[in-house]
């Protein structure tokens, strides 16, 4: 295990306290659930499609992992700061905002900014925007541009870092671990606010559909929306579980399945007979006057035809199995799975 992920590891399971006012008491808090667990075997993102929505989380072990890395020469500066007489009755967020400065008049860097090197330092906290983290983080971030005002200095802290608290308590406004300094691993200066990014995309056969999302409600077919675009949540939502009792028949996934791709064929053969407008068009008047009057025909049968008119129209359904929570591609009907990126 390397060091940065032995640093993540504590942070995530370091005693950030309790309280009898909070709520903690009754499901655990963060840091307590934590003990014991195997975070490198842990899923990188875990999606659902329970309750008729659609929900993605991220691993904060692995996601951590993936952007920064521990920067021991940094921890050393913060701790010498907060170890000073004049610091010890400050708290972890007053510290971290005044660092920069101080890392300033000590001669360590001459220039220190924001994002890019623009604006100044600034603290952020995931929780107030949306956020797809297991656990809120609350960080200082900083650019570092300027050389040690010492030309002799081997310290060269040129990079982008912060100074990170895991939220591991119950009520988020307190509870938070103690600072620690990674630096930016140097893929994108904007990784640690990418907290509501995420993608859904699926593994079939000559099929490479994918949805994206930067808020976690919003899922946008290969990233864009409109012309023709359509979004995950907006196609219609068949829950296995539903359609069983619709049609008056116990029905699994596979079957479901099954059904829906001859469905797609037919659909594909009405289409190709005539133009597309006029198969629907008359496919339409035959499923209202025949299917829908028709007591004799079964609920499967009725289905089935809604189903072909669907495609016909161009049209997709998002089949879900809430039961195994599985959610399943509109278009080639294999599993989804959830991505960070």
């Amino acid at each position: 295990m390397s060091k940065t992920s032995e640093v993540i590891k504590g942070m995530l399971t370091e005693n950030t306290g309790t309280h009898f006012l909070d709520s903690g008491g009754a499901y655990g808090r963060s840091w307590q659930r934590n003990q014991g667990r195997d975070f490198e075997n842990d899923l990188e993102t875990v999606l659902s499609f329970k309750y008729g929505g659609i929900s993605i989380t991220h691993n904060l072990y692995h996601w951590l992992n993936d952007r920064v890395e521990y920067s021991e020469q940094m921890q050393e500066l913060f701790d010498k700061f907060t170890e000073l007489p004049e610091n010890e009755d400050d708290h972890w967020l007053a510290l971290m905002e005044k660092f920069p400065q101080w890392l300033m008049d000590n001669g360590y860097a001459t220039e220190i900014g924001g994002i890019y090197g623009d604006g100044d330092p600034f603290v952020h906290n995931t929780y107030n925007g949306e956020d797809l983290l297991e656990q809120v983080l609350q960080f200082l971030y900083m650019t570092i541009e300027g050389l040690p005002e010492d030309e002799e200095s081997d310290i060269d802290l040129r990079g982008e870092y912060v100074l990170l608290q895991i939220h591991g308590g119950c009520d988020v406004r307190g509870g938070y671990t103690a600072p620690k300094a990674f630096e930016m691993l140097g893929h994108s200066e904007l990784a640690m606010f990418d907290n509501a990014r995420a993608s859904i995309y699926c593994l079939g056969e000559h099929c490479d559909n994918n949805y994206y999302t930067d808020d976690g409600y919003h899922w946008y077919h290969e990233g864009a929306c409109g012309r023709g675009y359509h979004q995950l949540e907006s196609w219609e939502r068949l829950n296995v579980e539903d359609v069983t009792e619709e049609i008056g028949l116990k029905l699994g996934t596979d079957e479901l399945i099954m059904w829906l791709k001859m469905c797609d064929r037919q659909a594909e053969i009405y289409c190709n007979t005539l133009s597309h407008e006029t198969n629907a068009f008359s496919f339409n008047r035959w499923y209202i006057t025949t299917m829908m009057v028709n007591e004799e025909e079964s609920a499967k049968n009725r289905f089935l035809a809604r189903m072909i008119l669907k495609f016909m129209l161009g049209k997709r359904v998002f089949v879900v199995d809430e039961d195994e929570d599985k959610g399943y591609c509109p278009y080639c009907y294999s599993e989804l799975h959830g991505s960070p990126y």
